[in-house]
C-alpha cells in the first residue's frame, strides 16, 4: 500500500473538516428557518384559541330579560242593586214621626219584609212623602180588629197563626217581645189581627176526623193552595172548630 505524503493527509483532513462545518452550518440554516415557519403557525393557533375564549365569554353571558310591567289593578266594579219587580200593588205613604217598625207593625208584617220588598238597605232610610211597597201578607188594620189570645198547652206560634189565618211573620210584629225561638208559655197573651172573610169565599169549618187532606178532596183543591190560603204550615195540625178559607 503506497504511503501519501504528509501534507497530502492534512489537507485530506482540512477538507472533510470543513465539509462537516458546511453540513452543519447548512442545517442550522434549515432548522432557523423551520422554526421561522413554525412562530406564525403557533401565534395563529394563539389566536383561535383567544377568539374562542372570547366568543365562549360572549355565549355565557346572559341574555337581557325585558322588565315586564305590571298589570294595572282596576277598582272593583260596584256591585248592582237588584231590580225589583214591577209592582202595581198598595203603597203606604210615610207620615211624619213614622218609622219603619211602627209602619211594620201597623201593617201586622215585621221590618225585614219592608225592608226587602222595598230594597233598602238601612231601616232608617225614610221621608216624610215616601211611598212604600206592602209586602206580601201586609195588611192596614184598624184597632178594631185586634183581639187578645192567650197562649194554652200545645200551642206553637205557627198553629196559632194558622187558627187565626195569618202569616207568622205578622203574629211576631204584633208581638214583638215574643223571643226568636218562638218559645211560648201558657198564659201568655199574644195580640192577633182578626182577618175578614173574603166576601163571596167559601168557609169550610173544620169537624172531628177531618184532615186538610180529606178537606181538600172534598172541594176538590189542591192541599198545598188549602194550606197557603189558610197559613197552614203543618198539615197535621187542625182543630174542630177552626175555619178554613177554600181557594178559588
Amino acid at each position: 500500500m503506497p504511503t501519501l505524503p504528509v501534507e497530502s493527509v492534512e489537507e485530506t483532513a482540512l477538507l472533510e473538516a470543513e465539509g462537516e462545518e458546511i453540513e452543519v452550518a447548512e442545517g442550522s440554516e434549515a432548522a432557523e428557518a423551520a422554526l421561522g415557519e413554525e412562530e406564525p403557525a403557533a401565534e395563529a393557533q394563539t389566536e383561535e384559541v383567544a377568539e374562542g375564549q372570547e366568543g365562549a365569554a360572549e355565549a355565557e353571558q346572559p341574555e337581557e330579560v325585558a322588565p315586564v310591567e305590571e298589570a294595572a289593578t282596576e277598582p272593583p266594579a260596584p256591585t248592582p242593586q237588584p231590580e225589583l219587580p214591577p209592582y202595581d200593588g198598595p203603597l203606604y205613604v210615610v207620615q211624619e214621626g213614622d218609622t219603619l217598625a211602627s209602619i211594620a207593625m201597623m201593617h201586622a208584617s215585621t221590618v225585614t219584609a219592608f225592608m226587602e220588598v222595598n230594597g233598602m238597605s238601612d231601616s232608617a232610610a225614610i221621608s216624610v212623602g215616601q211611598e212604600l211597597r206592602l209586602p206580601p201578607g201586609a195588611v192596614r188594620y184598624d184597632p178594631e180588629q185586634l183581639s187578645t189570645y192567650i197562649v194554652r198547652p200545645g200551642d206553637t206560634l205557627s198553629h196559632i197563626a194558622a187558627w187565626h189565618r195569618m202569616p207568622i211573620e205578622q203574629l211576631q210584629a204584633l208581638n214583638p217581645a215574643l223571643s226568636s225561638s218562638g218559645v211560648l208559655r201558657i198564659g201568655d197573651k199574644l195580640t192577633v189581627l182578626i182577618q175578614p172573610i173574603p166576601e163571596g169565599a167559601t168557609v169550610h169549618v173544620v169537624q172531628a176526623g177531618e184532615s186538610l187532606a180529606s178537606i181538600a178532596a172534598l172541594y176538590g183543591v189542591s192541599l198545598v193552595d188549602l194550606a197557603q190560603a189558610n197559613y197552614i204550615s203543618d198539615a197535621n195540625r187542625l182543630d174542630v172548630g177552626q175555619q178554613l178559607v177554600i181557594p178559588q
